[in-house]
């Protein structure tokens, strides 16, 4: 070993011992923080010092939950095993993880999935468990194909590494499939049966990763995972090498049968969720796979008992609190089915922050199911809280849920105590606020006090009407178009149309909303309202093909002053062309405009004044794009904080007859009530002549818009 290398490995230790033992605070990342500067190679050093491997862990959803089963098995089994429980999954967490002793048998390491390609070549892992593939900070990560693209380079970094991948989703499998090609050995997991669950929405990895077709499904678990195939035949899920059987999903537990080509083994844990049966069916095969027996995983799960404030269980003053981590769609969703499992009246604690290991766009909360929470026969209370309490309320109050904000979860603790005996709370909370919450909750069990802030209410009661009084407006209707929601919902665009409708019916309106869907030749003749959202370039392509083909239908449409609203890649589309990758692609020439491309990519929160709205407009931009106005066109406003259409003009977005195209999305209308407003005020008199509209309660949604123009301006 070099000087360097012990330098860095010395140092990184003492970092470690000084943390634990002298400032007595956590060591998950600095030590390798600090032995990475000294040597970059290092985690390739320490390597050499695992006798039978190592097993890396990735996925959007459960990498830490199923990181820390497989570490407990394999050490239940007797051997030695070094792992970043913690869930630091970055290059720094997995250099700290291996720092400490001599030697180990194996090394059970969680990696980000971006981080894949620095952990594999230096780790060299024998296995690489791929659990799941989800849309996930997109601010951060990527789109999806991104993410997709940097796992298989990472695993053809490392030839001699065996990818583990959930054979029910057809992202994981994408991988699968190109990793294969260059030599990869590929083993899989999944669900051999129909579970019988209430499907959530998909709002990605509908479409075949080799041809473009729509797949379809004998049967889904959750998400996208499921019994897919391609109807052309070239995509479908593999002949599993690990199939769970005879499984039983509940609010107390799961219990599965799991067989490979030799063995049978019956699991349970009294964790809920499918998700859990997932991460259980994923650990025992890696755990299989490290030579641990079926006894001995089941024992691990027997003593399975989470602190890192995933599934983790407190006891307070009588009362069941149950803190898990929720920080997508996906994750979100699943955590509402466990609810939806407990007959039990609970009180629900969301919290959502926006830091940067949360992601700064939150647009994600409109793909959440939260509907799910105003169904009363199951005697929720819901309040909200973070750094994006305000947004969270205003989707609530779309879903038809009234959400107090208070900032503590001794507020939301204190609002279950003032309710019947068995009442529970369900803390649920993302990266940033998931720490300070398990914190809170861990002192309140030791001392028992519960400390109520300044904002506590014993009994929670709604700060805004979750349905506003409606007024009869004649049965005025208007007819709304969405465009390919299934291609073009990357940002929570279906939060656009939610709102349209609710503000509609909030004044006694009809809301007709059709969905147009690939295949489908529509007519504009009776459309009062088309709202085109946005989607990866992927999708864009696909959609404008389609379009394409109805654009003199649409362009007389627009001529004729109806009203269009395109958001992000839709606003894109509006144009005479745009650029994929190098490629200048038509768009659909509705608006003198044209988008090249620019560099870096543009993103953050966004507020600009335009006279469309009374409010400025705030929101979220993320986009590649440099968007040019021809002569004839107006900006949507003038920027006041954020980049806008070229980063350098000082505007942002288009105004063309009734036509408003953005870049803002997060997503645009719920938070600025004065532009759906607009819309469909245009839509009225476009439509009856008549463009009065009642004043509603937007005390909410005003809040949330200035909040956030507080933060930036």
């Amino acid at each position: 070993m070099g000087a360097s290398k012990q330098i860095a490995i010395g140092l990184g230790r003492f970092t470690r011992w000084g943390l634990h033992s002298v400032a007595h605070r956590p060591a998950s990342q600095l030590p390798g923080r600090v032995a990475l500067a000294i040597d970059p190679n290092v985690i390739a050093e320490l390597a050499t010092k695992l006798r039978k491997g190592s097993i890396v862990v990735c996925g959007t959803n459960g990498k830490t939950t199923t990181t820390n089963l497989l570490a407990n098995a394999i050490e239940a089994s007797g051997q030695r095993v070094l792992c970043n429980r913690e869930g630091a999954n970055m290059a720094p967490g997995v250099a700290c993880a291996l720092l400490p002793g001599r030697w180990a048998d194996w090394a059970v390491i969680e990696s980000d999935e971006l981080s894949t390609i620095h952990v594999l070549p230096a780790l060299r892992p024998t296995y690489l468990v791929l659990l799941n593939l989800f849309r996930d900070q997109l601010d951060r990560a990527g789109e999806i194909d991104h993410v997709q693209d940097t796992i298989v380079r990472a695993l053809v970094s490392s030839p001699n590494t065996t990818l583990v991948a959930c054979g029910d989703d057809p992202l994981c499998m994408g991988v699968a499939m190109r990793a294969a090609e260059s030599g990869t050995k590929v083993l899989t997991f999944g669900m051999g049966e129909d579970l019988g669950l209430e499907p959530d929405r998909v709002p990605e990895a509908r479409f075949c990763q080799v041809c473009g077709s729509e797949l379809a499904y004998d049967y889904r678990s959750y998400a996208q995972l499921g019994a897919f195939r391609c109807p052309q035949g070239d995509f479908a899920r593999p002949e599993l090498d690990y199939v769970a059987t005879d499984v039983r999903v509940a609010h107390g537990g799961v219990e599965l049968t799991v067989a490979d080509d030799k063995t049978t083994a019956r699991l349970g844990t009294t964790f809920g969720g499918v998700y859990m049966a997932y991460n259980v069916l994923a650990a025992y095969a890696a755990s299989h796979l490290a030579s641990v027996d079926a006894r001995t995983f089941q024992q691990a799960l027997d003593d399975f008992a989470p602190d890192n404030g995933r599934l983790q269980h407190f006891r307070i003053d009588g009362r069941d609190v149950t803190l898990n981590l929720a920080k997508n769609p996906t994750g979100f969703n699943q955590n509402l089915s466990l609810l939806a499992q407990d007959p039990a009246p609970k009180t629900v604690y969301v919290v959502v922050n926006d830091n940067f290991n949360d992601g700064k766009d939150i647009s994600w909360i409109w793909d959440v199911d939260f509907e799910r929470l105003a169904d009363r026969s199951n005697a929720v209370q819901v309040m909200v809280g973070g750094h994006r309490a305000n947004d969270l309320q205003v989707r609530m109050k779309y879903a038809g849920v009234a959400a107090p904000v208070t900032q503590t979860v001794s507020d939301a603790l204190a609002a279950t105590l003032a309710q019947p005996d068995d009442t529970s709370l369900y803390a649920l909370c993302n990266y940033s606020a998931l720490a300070p919450t398990k914190a809170e909750l861990e002192a309140i069990a030791k001392t028992g006090v519960v400390a109520q802030g300044e904002q506590a209410t014993p009994v929670p009661t709604p700060a805004v009407s979750a349905t506003p009084h409606t007024h009869s407006h004649n049965g005025r209707t208007l007819v709304i178009a969405h465009l390919y929601p299934e291609l073009l919902n990357l940002y929570g665009d279906s939060g656009n149309i939610l709102c349209l409708r609710k503000r509609l019916e909030w004044r006694g309106m009809g809301a007709e909303v059709r969905e147009v869907h690939v295949g489908d030749t529509p007519s504009f003749a009776d459309v009062d309202l088309v709202f085109i959202g946005g989607g990866s370039d992927r999708e864009q392509r696909i959609v404008c093909d389609f379009l394409l083909e109805q654009r003199e239908e649409l362009a007389a449409y627009v001529e004729d002053g109806g009203v269009l609203a395109a958001v992000c890649g839709g606003y894109q589309l509006l144009g005479d062309s745009y650029l994929l990758d190098d490629q200048k692609v038509p768009g659909l020439s509705l608006v003198d405009l044209y988008t090249d491309r620019g560099s870096p990519r543009i993103i953050g929160n966004i507020a600009i004044q335009s006279d469309v709205a009374p409010q400025p407009i705030v929101g979220y931009e993320n986009h590649g794009g440099r968007t040019h106005l021809g002569p004839g066109v107006r900006p949507l406003g003038r920027v006041l904080h954020g980049h806008g259409n070229d980063a350098t003009s000082g505007f942002e977005g288009c105004r063309y007859k009734n036509v408003l195209g953005t870049y803002i999305h997060g997503p645009l209308l719920p938070k600025n009530p004065g532009v759906a407003d607009w819309l469909i005020a245009h839509a009225l008199q476009r439509r009856y002549g008549n463009a009065e509209l009642e004043p509603l309660d937007d005390a909410a949604e005003l809040q949330a818009n200035r909040t956030m123009l507080d933060r930036l301006c």
